[in-house]
């Protein structure tokens, strides 16, 4: 089986996209004290393009978002939780993103498949946006589960518990958008991830809101 290493090239959009939830989250000063402690302050002046070109590494990427949790403590998995959707909904608001959007057939389509659907897609577009990528997608019982081999945010990290509450939290921002609802209508949990051994990175995303079709 293919899967990353911390050598591998990682698409600029969605560096950029990190990054942009970080300051959305840490502020201007606290994405500077992030860049400084990931030893990535050459960042600062220079932020990656929007686009499809691989300038940097899965390392730099993995970096930054440790340094993240260095600096808030505690609260770090929270704050990640929070860049996580933060970085969705700046690539929502950038129509200059080379990510596809999730289509907009909440209008038409029951809560359930709509939610299905909008994972579907985001999951080809990061496919086909950074071919490293390797995502599933499979319903079980009244929920959803996304399997990502290739996960960006953990790959080379080793750790007891799961550690990518970013992804949980893009996911979570995905789906509240696909939905058309300001709060998702499903719980995102990591229930595996690669950092502890897993083959792949697992989230159960469980319905929490009833009705809707």
């Amino acid at each position: 089986m293919k899967t990353t290493t911390p050598a591998t090239p990682y698409a600029n959009a969605l560096f950029r996209q990190t990054l942009e939830g970080i300051q959305a989250v840490l502020g201007e000063k606290g994405l500077q004290a992030t860049l400084a402690a990931a030893n990535l302050s050459q960042l600062a002046q220079d932020l990656p393009a929007n686009d499809l070109a691989q300038a940097h590494t899965l390392a730099e990427h993995v970096r930054l978002l440790e340094a993240v949790e260095g600096l808030t403590g505690r609260g770090g998995r929270q704050t990640l939780y929070h860049i996580g959707r933060a970085a969705f909904a700046w690539s929502v608001r950038h129509p200059a993103n080379p990510l596809p959007l999730v289509p907009l057939v909440r209008k038409s389509l029951p809560q359930r498949l709509t939610a299905w659907v909008t994972l579907r897609a985001l999951a080809d577009g990061l496919m086909e946006l950074w071919p490293a990528a390797r995502i599933q997608l499979r319903r079980e019982g009244d929920g959803l589960v996304w399997l990502d081999e290739t996960c960006p945010v953990c790959t080379g990290r080793v750790s007891s518990r799961p550690v990518c509450s970013a992804t949980a939290g893009y996911l979570a921002a995905a789906v509240a958008y696909g939905t058309g609802r300001e709060v998702a209508q499903y719980r995102v949990t990591e229930t595996a991830c690669r950092a502890g051994g897993a083959p792949h990175c697992r989230f159960e995303l469980i319905r929490v809101v009833p009705g809707g079709g």
